[in-house]
């Protein structure tokens, strides 16, 4: 009897058509390039389990971004949850990062791409890489030359994720594409089980541009944009914002050396109004800077970079030092302040993306409005702030006073505008 006869996933996963058409290719590379919430995660795994029913006894990779995308997160969990709903034993090895699956004598290996030098040592039937587009080129480089092995009865590259701009993945698959290789679009509303709403909050998250990518599916070429591309002087300035003592303050810092910045935010409803911009060479400076130009105006709600938790070389990190210039000015936390932070500051691109999204959303939507001449640095970074040539990389060399003070606003609106949902839907 054929392996894959072995596993009946019409009882357990209906896929929808674009699912369907790429299940159905028998593409050497094939990809499903899709928007967040449209199956791609569901698809892979499906493909996994299948190619390793074909190719009984030999083993297949299994790729992510990092460890904890590929094995915590996403992928074997999404493997696990199908196996278990298919009622087939199966064993994940921890150490070894070995999923085996007795029924057929399974091997699914578990792989970060984050260094290539460590994908290089198995040969493989088949190679199943989630999310592509944040992978290195030299990664891809080395997980092509794995697959070969000679006892497979199907080698086979199974791409799925959301395109991130013009890279490599959008070379092989559409620029380089031959007749072995396949390509299936797919949009978040493709997926006809995600209700209405969550749809729209997820294009009222996301800026337009940035939608044509992570809801649409589509490569966009961002890197050839400034950063900051939904900020409109006309539609975003306005001169007669001023902070208000009726409301919280947000604000968001970043720490450098010399060039510290706090951005002041007030917040009403989803409009974001940036009234004040305070700048500093050290962070005791900036503290007392900070107290002299909103006292009266409690409570404060700090976003500041996570790294400043951390204590330098003289055992004091910038949190203390702001703690105790507040407390000296007795103000106490919980009542007058509230400190908001990470453990580790996360991707760059959710923070300029949620920055993008407040300017104009999916929806032509703008709930983003600052006082230029209260915060011209911030009004230059949007202007200015640029990415490096062919690159998603924001370039902060060529001008060491960019990118300071639209970090510290970033830090505020990604916590409380976040572009991505706290849920994954594929």
């Amino acid at each position: 009897m054929s392996q894959t006869r072995i596993i009946d996933f019409e009882d357990i996963y209906k896929p929808f058509p674009h699912q369907q058409d790429f299940h159905n290719s028998q593409a050497l590379k094939k990809g499903l390039m899709a928007g967040f919430g449209s199956g791609k995660s569901k698809a892979l795994a499906c493909e996994a389990l299948k190619l390793s029913a074909i190719n009984k006894g030999l083993p297949g990779g299994v790729f992510g971004p990092t460890y904890d995308e590929v094995i915590r997160k996403v992928m074997l969990p999404e493997i696990e949850g199908m196996l278990d709903d298919l009622k087939i034993d199966y064993k994940y090895h921890g150490q070894k990062k070995e999923l085996t699956i007795p029924l057929w004598d399974g091997k699914l290996w578990f792989f970060s791409a984050h260094d290539p030098a460590k994908l290089k040592g198995p040969t493989l039937a088949f190679a199943i890489c989630d999310e592509p587009g944040l992978y290195k080129e030299e990664s891809w480089r080395v997980i092509f030359t794995r697959v070969r092995e000679p006892k497979a009865k199907k080698l086979q590259y199974v791409f799925g994720g959301t395109p991130e701009g013009m890279n490599w993945v959008y070379d092989l698959l559409v620029t380089n594409a031959d007749k072995d290789t396949y390509i299936r679009y797919a949009s978040t509303r493709d997926n006809k089980a995600l209700p209405d709403y969550i749809v729209e909050q997820y294009y009222e998250q996301f800026p337009k541009r940035v939608a044509k990518m992570y809801l649409e599916g589509q490569f966009v070429p961002l890197a050839e944009a400034q950063v900051y591309f939904a900020y409109n002087s006309e539609k975003h300035d306005n001169k007669q914002l001023h902070i208000s003592k009726h409301l919280p303050v947000d604000i968001g810092i970043d720490f450098n050396i010399r060039n510290m910045y706090a951005e002041v935010n007030q917040i009403v409803r989803k409009d974001v109004f940036h009234t004040l911009e305070i700048p500093a060479f050290e962070t005791k400076e900036l503290a007392e800077n900070i107290y002299d130009d909103l006292k009266g105006y409690y409570p404060w709600h700090l976003y500041p970079d996570a790294s400043g938790q951390y204590a330098d070389s003289k055992g004091i990190s910038d949190f203390k030092i702001l703690m105790d210039v507040f407390a000296a000015k007795k103000l106490r936390a919980g009542e007058h302040f509230f400190m908001h932070y990470p453990a580790a500051n996360g991707n760059v691109r959710d923070r300029t993306n949620s920055l993008n999204c407040l300017m104009e959303n999916a929806k032509d939507e703008s709930h983003y409005f600052m006082n230029p001449d209260k915060c011209p640095r911030a009004k230059r970074d949007y202007m200015q702030v640029s990415y490096k040539e062919n690159s998603r990389e924001i370039d902060k060399s060529s001008n060491r006073n960019l990118t300071h003070p639209s970090d510290a606003e970033g830090y505020m609106s990604v916590r409380k505008f976040p572009v991505r949902p706290t849920w994954r839907l594929g």
